[in-house]
């Protein structure tokens, strides 16, 4: 049968002459890997944590931001008016990323009005083990946001360099947005640099070359979803 949690099984011998039976039966256990969700370019670990100046703050669901369910999320919480004081989230990827690789989270802002201002308390940053990328850029600095409905949203940000983490923080200064949710992080790999001709006549042929990042492969389609 399809298993879908962990099962123990038994096993009884039985002679062919006789028919005679054991007297006990061996138990087997099958174990059942919960497999992941979401995709191999989707965070799937998450560590909290808050500076010493953010003592009421707080973290509900933690690992719904990284358990592959967009309708799920952790929600990081901080006091009304806290200064200097923040909470963040850092979420790891199983396969690390490469500088230029676009790394995109969805967010949202449960209360109040998403505007430039909120905006400003939240910024992302990117690491490679414990190696901080200086990368740091709060989210209404980014040229990429982009509205999913509600005050749900989609901030990219592109990595200053490898990284396997990406860091979610709430805070800093004088804060007014007090909540955050967190849904989900996962990157894509940066454009390839496309050289040939582009521009030819009916009849003819030309050859594209894409450049790509060592352990990277291409693969083109007549289409951008499915084709051939």
């Amino acid at each position: 049968p399809i298993l879908t949690a962990t099962k123990n099984y038994y096993v009884e011998a039985k002679s062919t002459l006789g028919d005679c039976t054991s007297t006990s039966r061996v138990p087997v256990t099958v174990t059942v890997i919960s497999t992941q969700l979401g995709t191999c370019l989707d965070a799937n670990s998450q560590q909290t944590n808050a500076n010493g100046l953010c003592l009421l703050c707080s973290v509900s669901n933690p690992n719904d931001s990284v358990d592959g369910n967009l309708n799920t999320a952790a929600s990081l919480s901080v006091p009304v008016g806290l200064l200097n004081g923040w909470i963040q989230q850092t979420l790891q990827f199983n396969n690390p990323g490469k500088a230029g690789d676009i790394i995109d989270v969805i967010l949202e802002s449960p209360g109040g009005v998403l505007d430039l201002g909120v905006l400003s308390y939240i910024s992302l940053a990117t690491y490679n083990s414990g190696t901080f990328n200086n990368d740091r850029v709060s989210i209404s600095n980014l040229l990429n946001v982009q509205l999913l409905g509600g005050n749900k949203f989609k901030a990219s940000i592109v990595a200053g360099g490898t990284f396997d983490r990406v860091e979610i923080r709430l805070g800093g200064i004088v804060t007014a947005l007090t909540s955050l949710n967190i849904y989900n992080a996962s990157y894509r790999y940066k454009s390839p640099t496309i050289t040939g001709n582009t521009t030819i006549c009916s009849g003819q042929t030309t050859t594209l070359t894409a450049g790509v990042a060592v352990g990277e492969t291409v693969a083109w389609y007549d289409a951008s979803v499915d084709g051939n």
